[in-house]
């Protein structure tokens, strides 16, 4: 980058994100007296794999060894320790590493500063992300791609994704180097997460007309955002335009498109993707099946559904647990209790574990095929399974069964436990309660309930608003 580039950059960005100030004082040093349990010398430690390293205790021990020893290591094997502890999410104890090798002069580089910077967008302290990058300034190094491309990522996870969008656009207007698609894919995804998806897509295509071209993950991640808003078209139109652009759609390409189709209810169209893409020699995996096939199942359609599920052995797949919570809710949706008990014990015998989503599942469809006795038998038995736990949505299926049973005061009682194991009532939960006692007559207690609902933080009208919508079947 020319020196009048980096001049450029230093200045247009002090004025639009603030001064580039000195970051260190909020993480003081606070490593001098670690330890470690153990007498290995510093020569065995040049031998580390610092790619495996998955023990803070030690690593701090390293890192102790490694500013003692003279001549010390040079900065790339701080880096690789840095990076290291960055990986096991030990941020702090990565930065105060760095302001102690900051304090006795170890040795760093545009690549230490690049993962102190890193650090500090994880932590959501971005504004000491751009004063690192005023010390980078200050120390005569020119930042790179992966410098500005962390500050747009640590921008986005700080709730500034306008912020990093300007500054996206700031360096791509004044067509420094330091744009790359690592970059754009950073600020595409974090857009769509916003839902400004036509924003996304008009900075994919100024990057096109720049002559850099985005990649196929960046163009799926605009596909997904445009699923998620159901524009069909827009998914489709996304699509071709990665073949147009001499690009190959993956796995993960194929699977977005699938997904949105499902979504639209157009589970045939979506099969016909899945052939295109075995003729294409590109192997689905479990997600796209188990996408189909819950497509399928929304629709009702079981035969097809196990037909899908059937078909992963045959492609040389084992079905996982999401695979059968899926063909499991799909069988109870349709009255077919007996079916999905008998997937439901299939489970264990694969060696698969339940999941609260399996047992919820099996839990709703026992209690509206008015198979109480099981139900409650089965709940028994997820209390006792001390992997899984019970959750809200859990709760709220065990007080429809209770209320479907005419055992309200029952369910009256789950209500007043929930917070004692640290769970919160919802209006759901309420509605459902207020519903049975309502079809009961009891006015009186129904009109207490909201009057307990309101004390409890939640809004009475939001109640009514519901019970009045599942009443009239809205």
């Amino acid at each position: 980058m020319r020196a009048s580039a980096t001049a450029l950059i230093r200045r247009g960005i002090g004025v639009k994100f603030g001064t580039l100030t000195h970051p260190f004082s909020l993480y003081p040093s606070d490593l001098r007296n670690v330890g470690f349990q153990g007498t290995r010398h510093f020569s065995s430690m040049l031998r580390v794999d610092f790619s495996c390293l998955n023990d803070i205790r030690f690593a701090r021990f390293l890192f102790r060894e490694m500013m003692r020893v003279r001549p010390r290591p040079c900065h790339s094997m701080f880096n690789k320790l840095l990076n290291a502890v960055v990986k096991m999410e030990e941020y702090t104890t990565a930065l105060y590493m760095f302001d102690e090798m900051r304090q006795l002069g170890t040795p760093i580089d545009l690549c230490t500063m690049n993962i102190v910077i890193n650090c500090y967008c994880l932590v959501k302290r971005v504004d000491f992300g751009f004063a690192m990058l005023g010390c980078i300034f200050k120390l005569g190094y020119e930042p790179d791609a992966v410098t500005f491309t962390t500050l747009v990522k640590g921008l986005s996870l700080s709730d500034k994704v306008v912020e990093a969008e300007n500054l996206f656009l700031y360096l791509l207007d004044h067509n420094l180097s330091v744009t790359d698609e690592v970059m754009l894919r950073t600020l595409i995804n974090a857009l769509c997460k916003e839902g400004r998806v036509e924003e996304a897509e008009h900075v994919l295509k100024v990057m096109v007309m720049r002559n850099i071209s985005p990649d196929v993950i960046t163009y799926t991640t605009l596909m997904d955002g445009y699923s998620s808003q159901g524009q069909m078209e827009k998914v489709k139109g996304i699509f071709r335009s990665i073949v147009e652009h001499g690009l190959e759609p993956n796995v993960f390409t194929y699977n977005t498109l699938i997904n949105a189709l499902c979504k639209e209810g157009r589970i045939e169209e979506a099969e016909h993707v899945l052939k295109i893409m075995v003729m294409r020699n590109i192997s689905p995996n479990i997600i796209i099946y188990t996408t189909l096939m819950d497509g399928y199942a929304s629709q009702g359609k079981m035969e097809k559904a196990k037909g899908i599920f059937c078909s992963i052995v045959e492609h040389g797949l084992e079905p996982n647990i999401c695979t059968y919570n899926t063909l499991i809710k799909g069988y109870c949706k349709k009255g077919k209790v007996d079916e999905a008990w008998c997937l439901f014990h299939e489970v264990s015998r694969k060696g698969l574990q339940h999941t609260t989503v399996t047992y919820s599942t099996m839990l709703h469809g026992l209690f509206c095929a008015d198979r109480f006795d099981e139900g409650w038998k089965l709940f028994n038995d997820m209390e006792a399974d001390r992997q899984v736990r019970p959750d809200i949505i859990t709760y709220h299926i065990l007080v429809k069964g209770l209320c479907a049973d005419g055992r309200v005061a029952a369910a009256r009682d789950i209500l007043h436990q929930l917070p004692s194991i640290g769970l919160r009532p919802n209006v759901p939960m309420y509605t459902t309660i207020f519903d049975s006692l309502h079809r009961k007559g009891l006015i009186e207690e129904a009109k207490h309930l909201l009057k307990e609902m309101e004390e409890n933080g939640l809004n009475k009208d939001e109640i009514l608003e519901r019970w009045i919508r599942e009443r009239d079947g809205l």
